[in-house]
């Protein structure tokens, strides 16, 4: 019998063939190849690679709820899926707020990224809300089955800004070896953002971000420089690494009902 591929070979196949898939259903979406052509071109790649041109790779938001259901967007900030009008934006207020995201293929060392910006500026004009969330190496995720994708819990902090049509935006580059710098050349990144409300006083353009990681964060590299980090998280998908503070993982804010109870009962309830 032939030897049986391994999960690690399985899943890159999958990821190899699921972004050739998702590039041509991205510029099908962007109206540069006729759907005609999209359809035909899926189908050649789900013949020889065995994959569904839904399925994904990587990760995205949970919640706040993603633009797009997609994990396998690569195009900064946003995967080249513009904002909705239709869509009625979260309301988050200032304060600590749980957000859940999702992956479908485990990359080891993989670390997010979490910003704010007006709409899709560049990410060199966004906040940096938390930087080098560590990965969970020992996430399994069956890429084509979401019931399996791991999902992880993080209450970050939202600033005290005024701000209508902004983006929550989540990076996750994929680090190798020698390292990278993200956004650039060095690093390959998924990404997957959320409409937001935020309810505070001060005008997000008036507002200077602090830069640097927040206090007691423990995971302090340069921000957009990125090494292989990884870090434990439980079960229910918080992080629960030494030298966290309790208030990462506090269940509190708009996702709460979704992420459920933290570690300990510790949250603050539901609530915008």
């Amino acid at each position: 019998a032939a030897p049986r591929a391994t999960p690690g070979a399985r899943a890159r196949a999958v990821e190899v063939c699921t972004s050739g898939i998702m590039k041509i259903q991205q510029r099908a979406a962007r109206g540069a190849v006729g759907g005609r052509w999209w359809a035909a071109a899926a189908a050649a790649i789900v013949l020889a690679c065995g994959v569904s041109p839904l399925a994904e790779a990587h990760s995205r938001l949970g919640c706040p709820a993603p633009r797009s259901p997609s994990t396998a967007l690569k195009d900064a900030p946003c995967g080249g899926v513009a904002a909705d009008p239709a869509v009625t934006p979260v309301t988050l207020a200032p304060g600590r707020q749980t957000i859940i995201f999702e992956e479908s293929i485990s990359h080891v060392g993989a670390p997010w990224r979490v910003e704010l910006a007006q709409g899709d500026v560049p990410s060199a004009d966004a906040c940096i809300l938390l930087d080098h969330i560590p990965h969970n190496d020992a996430s399994a995720p069956t890429p084509g089955d979401e019931n399996t994708w791991t999902r992880y819990k993080i209450s970050i902090v939202i600033p005290d800004v005024a701000c209508t049509g902004c983006t929550l935006r989540f990076s996750n580059p994929m680090v190798p070896a020698g390292g990278c710098v993200d956004p650039g050349e060095t690093c390959t990144s998924y990404h997957s953002c959320a409409q937001v409300t935020i309810t505070g006083a001060t005008p997000l353009a008036n507002y200077e971000c602090p830069g640097g990681a927040p206090e007691g964060w423990p995971f302090t590299g340069a921000p957009n420089t990125y090494v292989q980090e990884s870090a434990t998280w439980d079960a229910s998908g918080w992080l629960v690494a030494d030298g966290v503070p309790d208030e990462y993982r506090q269940s509190v804010g708009a996702c709460a009902d979704l992420a459920g109870p933290a570690p300990g009962g510790g949250g603050g309830g539901g609530g915008g």
